[in-house]
């Protein structure tokens, strides 16, 4: 479990709690569930003002989590939920009467299974909701794919840069034209850039993150190699310099 938040009026209130599972999905950095309450007389913009903010504040808080957003809704407007997040209704089953008053929306939809209702609880007259992940084995992890890349660091632009500035034009400017002179410009830039971005093979996962990039992956290798041949100054200079590098590039 985790930090438990409030946020409401005396009308309606909701309730957060950040969840880290020991396994959490690879997709998600977190769970963040909710309860949401209001009493029948609430103003619907009031109650739908009241969920934008508090989902886009704790969205902006923790951009790449897992929500669960669980209530009462009755008969709310909640359709907004969709528009506004791509969030899913996955309630459907009835939870009090032949109504479905109880939903759960969710982004986390691929890795539960279909809700089924228990009995009440106490002397509430709704009908209690059970969401149940499903086996790990059935959660998509994503796999590891092959790519082809040219390299283009600083020191390959630098040397296109100068064989650009060597090249002389004057056979383009000879050609009478316009589909000649596009011709013979676009094969001496490609040839340019194959000498110049040559091409190599990178392997990548497609549940990486937007930030893992080559040089995010270049610190942890090195990282690695100084902590696998003993330099443990170098291995702590490098662990500071990736933990810098995850929270930059996921705020």
């Amino acid at each position: 479990m985790g930090k438990c938040a409030k946020c409401g009026e005396t009308n309606h209130v909701m309730m957060w709690i950040k969840v880290m599972p020991k396994k959490t999905p690879r997709k998600f950095s977190c769970i963040l569930v909710a309860c949401l309450y209001y009493t029948p007389k609430t103003e619907y913009l009031k109650i739908r003002d009241h969920l934008i903010t508090n989902i886009d504040t704790v969205m902006r808080k923790h951009p790449e989590c897992g929500v669960i957003i669980t209530g009462d809704f009755n008969q709310l407007r909640d359709n907004f939920m969709k528009t506004h997040y791509r969030f899913v209704q996955v309630v459907n089953v009835v939870t009090r009467g032949q109504a479905i008053l109880d939903k759960i929306w969710t982004n986390m939809e691929e890795v539960y299974t279909p809700p089924v209702t228990i009995s009440e609880l106490g002397s509430s007259d709704h009908n209690m909701v059970l969401l149940k992940p499903k086996a790990k084995n059935s959660v998509d992890t994503g796999c590891v794919t092959r790519l082809t890349v040219r390299c283009m660091g600083p020191k390959e632009k630098a040397t296109f840069s100068m064989a650009l500035s060597a090249i002389k034009w004057e056979p383009l400017f000879r050609l009478d034209s316009c589909a000649d002179q596009y011709s013979y410009y676009q094969t001496v830039i490609c040839n340019l850039m194959e000498i110049c971005f040559p091409t190599k093979i990178v392997t990548r996962h497609t549940a990486d993150k937007p930030w893992v990039t080559d040089w995010f992956r270049d610190l942890v290798r090195k990282r690695q190699r100084a902590h696998m041949s003993g330099d443990l100054n170098q291995a702590k200079m490098g662990l500071k310099t990736n933990g810098k590098s995850c929270m930059q590039g996921s705020s």
